[in-house]
C-alpha cells in the first residue's frame, strides 16, 4: 500500500496485531499496487512503523532485497520509489517463524504502456524501449538514433528565436531567425548535441539545436525541448549510466565564419547572463526604475489604479508562476535540477506581477499607451528599414515607448501628483530592481549546474 494511502487512515493502531520490531512475512498472493504483474508473497521483513487503521510499514531483510526481481528494482529507480520498505495492511501480513525463504516471482512481466503526455515515455518511444528502460545516456549511437528520429518529424523550415544561454536574462537581445534545416555537414558531437542551419537577416550559422526557440504552438518546440532535456540530462536517474556526472552549467558557444560551433570552458556566471555584472545589475536597475515611475504615476493620479495594479499582477502573477514550474526542465536548463521549480516559480511569479501591473497601467492610461505604441512602431520601422510585417509586436524600445506615453497623459491630467508618483515610483522600483539583480547574481552560482568532469 502506498504512504499517501497510508497517511490518510483515522483509526488507532492500540487493537494492532503486530508492533515495531516484529519479524513478518507478506502472504502468498499479495501483490504490489503500483505493479500488479510484481508479486510480494514470501518477502521478509521488520516493522518499522505502526501507522493507523493497521497500516505497517516493512522494512525488507537484506535476503529479501538480495532476490527481488531485477525489473521490479529498475521501477523503482525510474519511479523514485523507495526500494527498502513498503506499506501493507494487517491482513498482508503473517508472523515469520523462520525457515527457508520462498518469495514468489513474477510469471509475466507486462510493462506499463507508453503516454505521448509523458516527456520521459516520448523519449523511450524514440530509442523503441519500454516503461522499464532506463533512457540511454548521450553518446554517438544514441544521438545519431536522435537526429534521424527529428530529421523525420521536424516540420522544417520554420519560424524561431536565437537563444544561447547567454541571452537567458536579456531575452529582448534575442534574435528572430528561420531554422532552414538540421545541418548535415557537423550534424552533432557529444560536447554541444545535434545542429541546425539558421538564417537571420544577414546571414546563415550554424548552431546547437538547443539554443533555437520554436513559438509554443509550433509542434517542432514540442521536439527540441524533447531532445533538449534528454541532451541536457535533466533526468540523470533515468539514465542507463546511473552515476552519469550532471552535465556542465554554462559553456560559451564560439561560432566562426565557416560555421563550425565550439564550446570553450565554463563561463563564469556573469557570461551566462549576458555581458558581466555590471550589465546585469544596470539593466535590471533601469528598465525596474522606468516600471516603477509609469506604475507610481498612475496610482497617483487614478485612485482605482492601484487596486487594477493589485489584482491583474496577482492573477497574472499566480498563472505565470504556476506555467512556469509546469515547464521549468526546458525553461532553465542551466539550472540544477532539484532547484528549477523554485528558480522557475519565483522568476514566473516576478514576471506576471510585471506584467500584470503593465496591463493595467496600459488600461488606466490606454490613449497615452495607444500614441506610444503608434510612434514606437512607426519608430522601429524606419529605423529598422524593414517591412510591417516582420515587426515584432512589443519589442523592448515600444514597451518603453508606451510606458512613456502613459506618463505623459497621466501628466497632463494632474501635473503634480504625476511628477511625484513618477519620481517616488523610480526610486522603489530602481531599489527592488537592484536587490533583485544583486540577488541573481549571487544565487545563480549555488544553483547553477556545476562541471564535475
Amino acid at each position: 500500500m502506498s504512504k499517501q494511502k497510508a497517511n490518510r487512515k483515522r483509526v488507532s493502531p492500540s487493537s494492532a496485531r503486530f508492533n515495531v520490531g516484529d519479524r513478518v512475512r507478506v502472504r502468498h498472493g499479495i501483490k504490489d499496487e503500483g505493479y500488479p504483474d510484481m508479486p510480494l508473497g514470501g518477502w521478509a521483513g521488520t516493522i518499522d512503523q505502526v501507522r493507523k487503521h493497521k497500516i505497517y510499514s516493512v522494512h525488507w531483510s537484506r535476503e529479501t532485497l538480495a532476490n527481488v526481481h531485477p525489473i521490479y528494482k529498475k521501477r523503482c529507480a525510474i519511479d523514485r520509489e523507495v526500494l527498502e520498505e513498503y506499506y501493507l495492511s494487517e491482513g498482508d501480513l503473517e508472523p515469520d517463524i523462520g525457515g527457508p525463504l520462498t518469495m514468489e516471482q513474477p510469471t509475466r512481466i507486462a510493462p506499463r504502456p507508453l503516454s505521448t503526455s509523458d516527456q520521459f515515455d516520448r523519449l523511450r518511444m524514440v530509442f523503441g524501449l519500454t516503461s522499464d528502460d532506463f533512457l540511454p545516456a548521450v553518446d554517438e549511437d544514441s544521438l545519431e538514433a536522435y537526429y534521424d528520429h527529428l530529421a523525420e518529424r521536424m516540420s522544417l523550415p520554420g519560424e524561431a528565436h536565437d537563444c544561447p544561454p547567454e541571452k537567458f536574462f536579456n531575452r529582448s537581445m534575442r534574435r528572430t531567425v528561420k531554422v532552414i534545416a538540421l545541418d548535415r555537414d557537423f550534424a552533432w558531437n557529444e560536447t554541444v548535441g545535434i545542429f541546425c542551419t539558421i538564417q537571420s537577416a544577414d546571414k546563415e550559422e550554424v548552431v546547437p539545436l538547443t539554443e533555437v526557440e520554436f513559438r509554443r504552438t509550433d509542434p517542432n518546440r514540442q521536439l527540441v525541448d524533447d531532445f533538449a532535456a534528454w541532451f541536457q540530462e535533466d533526468f540523470p536517474d533515468q539514465l542507463d549510466n546511473e552515476w552519469a556526472d550532471i552535465p556542465n552549467f554554462i559553456f560559451q558557444n564560439v561560432r566562426k565564419d565557416d560555421g563550425v560551433v565550439e564550446r570553450n570552458s565554463p563561463k563564469a556566471p556573469e557570461s551566462a547572463i549576458g555581458g558581466g555584472f555590471g550589465t546585469v545589475i544596470s539593466s535590471y536597475f533601469l528598465n525596474a526604475a522606468m516600471f516603477g515611475a509609469v506604475v507610481g504615476s498612475a496610482v497617483a493620479v487614478v485612485p482605482w489604479a492601484r487596486w487594477a495594479v493589485c489584482f491583474c499582477g496577482g492573477a497574472l502573477g499566480v498563472l505565470q508562476a504556476s506555467f512556469s514550474v509546469r515547464h521549468a526542465r526546458t525553461e532553465m536548463p542551466f539550472v540544477a535540477p532539484r532547484f528549477q521549480k523554485i528558480a522557475n516559480g519565483t522568476t514566473g511569479t516576478l514576471t506576471g506581477i510585471v506584467q500584470g501591473a503593465l496591463i493595467a497601467v496600459m488600461a488606466v492610461g490606454f490613449i497615452g499607451a495607444a500614441l506610444g505604441f503608434t510612434a514606437g512602431a512607426v519608430m522601429s520601422w524606419f529605423l529598422s528599414g524593414k517591412s510591417w510585417k516582420s515587426l515584432r509586436l512589443v519589442p523592448r524600445h515600444i514597451l518603453l515607448a508606451m510606458e512613456f506615453g502613459v506618463i505623459a497623459q497621466l501628466v497632463y491630467l494632474d501635473r503634480a501628483s504625476a511628477t511625484t508618483g513618477v519620481v517616488y515610483g523610480a526610486l522603489a522600483g530602481g531599489g527592488g530592481g537592484l536587490v533583485f539583480a544583486l540577488s541573481v547574481v549571487l544565487i545563480i552560482p549555488l544553483i547553477a549546474q556545476k562541471d564535475l568532469s
